[in-house]
């Protein structure tokens, strides 16, 4: 083999895995089966707490006192709002689980659970928005 051949051939072979590895499916384009459903419930709710740890985030920065003397009171507020959002996270699981728990014997248990707490994220997303958007 030629030197030429050689580097022809090798430059091949390294770059042939590159294309066999396609990017992996986006299971919400298609949702054939029960799996495909699940992975694209999981994937909303990732994208719909990420929106809303963003909206939480935001509003705990809108809530820092513009002057000293604000802050005991900001602080207090900080506090109340952060209680909140915990416990609503524990009425969130704990009312979806429960979905879930119902739905034991059905196929579409996980799914209905997902979408508990996607549509549950969604609103209090909207909700934490509404803060600041006075």
């Amino acid at each position: 083999m030629t030197r030429t051949t050689t580097l022809t051939a090798l430059a091949w072979a390294l770059a042939l895995p590159l294309c066999t590895h396609a990017a992996a499916p986006n299971p919400c384009d298609t949702q054939a089966n029960t799996l495909e459903i699940n992975a694209c419930g999981v994937q909303q709710l990732k994208e719909k707490d990420a929106a809303l740890n963003q909206a939480y985030k935001a509003l705990m920065a809108a809530l820092q006192p513009e002057a000293p003397a604000q802050a005991a009171e900001m602080a207090e507020i900080r506090k109340k709002v952060q209680a909140a959002q915990r416990a609503w996270i524990q009425y969130r699981d704990q009312d979806c689980d429960a979905m879930y728990d119902f739905n034991i014997r059905g196929s579409m248990r996980n799914s209905i659970a997902l979408r508990c707490k996607i549509e549950k994220t969604v609103a209090r997303t909207k909700e934490l928005e509404g803060w600041v958007a006075f």
